[in-house]
């Protein structure tokens, strides 16, 4: 259950068609090669549980810890430069059935003079509370809580916090930023039992957040997004999960209807890992 990983990775991008690129410029865009070597300590359980994002099938939640020190160098057509990355991650169900925790923590950059370029700063914690009975169904509450901030990234280095990544329900190409503080919220009334061998489920969410290019996220504006939805799931179908979704978005930006009506199937979320696998620059995401 506990083990220790050294890991080795190399590899080379070479791109055919590119911007303009110069040492302070395009970045992303760099011809350049790379050599990665990391250090892993990684210990995981599992524990089964069922309703979390599922409908009734046993779930394994992992439980345990995981840290990973990475370090390595890259040779680009400006010079050569280092790296350096850290992560954390632990998860685990809390004393006295309180439900299940799970913290993630960043930290990666390039070297270069001294100086930091292109580096990410990330944390993320997710939670689910216990099973709370209502009646005949059971209520489910779940938090997730995402901040990352690019550290010295290009102006074309940004991330889209659209749909899954901070909005759901809702695009729009001028919510980017390499700078983001969300939080998802989600309650789920999971129902008792199966009708023409569809199981359902009611939710409602609120999706609230700051994003920003380069500024600071203390200072932008407040986004929100509410919604209810009813997902369905048959196991003998192709696509065996449906989800149907009302959303109110009172101020996205770059969108002009606030209210947004979505059908869609959905791939079952699963929960984060413990397992250690090859050595990488910790992406802006």
């Amino acid at each position: 259950k506990s083990r220790i990983v050294v890991a080795l990775r190399t590899n080379k991008f070479r791109y055919g068609t590119r911007p303009e690129v110069r040492p302070d410029t395009n970045q992303i865009y760099w011809n350049r090669s790379a050599y990665l070597l990391s250090l892993g300590f990684s210990n995981r359980d599992y524990q089964r549980d069922v309703l979390i994002y599922g409908f009734g099938r046993t779930e394994d939640v992992p439980i345990g810890t995981r840290v990973a020190l990475t370090l390595g160098t890259e040779h680009t057509e400006f010079g050569q430069r280092g790296y350096g990355g850290v992560q954390v991650a632990s998860g685990r169900y809390l004393p006295g059935e309180l439900g299940y925790l799970y913290g993630l923590a960043n930290i990666g950059s390039y070297y270069q003079t001294g100086m930091p370029r292109q580096g990410v700063i990330s944390t993320q914690l997710s939670y689910f509370s216990p099973l709370i009975p209502i009646g005949l169904t059971r209520l489910r509450q779940f938090v997730n809580i995402r901040f990352v901030e690019g550290l010295r990234r290009d102006p074309v280095d940004y991330m889209n916090v659209s749909g899954d990544r901070g909005f759901r329900g809702v695009f729009s190409e001028q919510l980017i930023g390499n700078k983001w503080l969300t939080f998802g919220l989600e309650s789920v009334v999971f129902s008792p039992g199966s009708i023409l061998g569809f199981r359902s489920a009611i939710f409602a969410f609120a999706d609230l957040g700051k994003v920003t290019l380069n500024n600071s996220i203390w200072g932008s504006p407040f986004y929100q997004g509410y919604g209810v939805g009813l997902r369905l799931r048959n196991e003998n179908l192709t696509f065996n999960t449906i989800q149907l979704r009302f959303g109110f978005y009172p101020n996205i930006i770059g969108i002009s209807d606030r209210l947004r009506f979505g059908l869609d199937g959905e791939v079952p979320l699963r929960l984060p890992d413990f397992d250690i696998s090859a050595p990488e620059i910790i992406p802006l995401k």
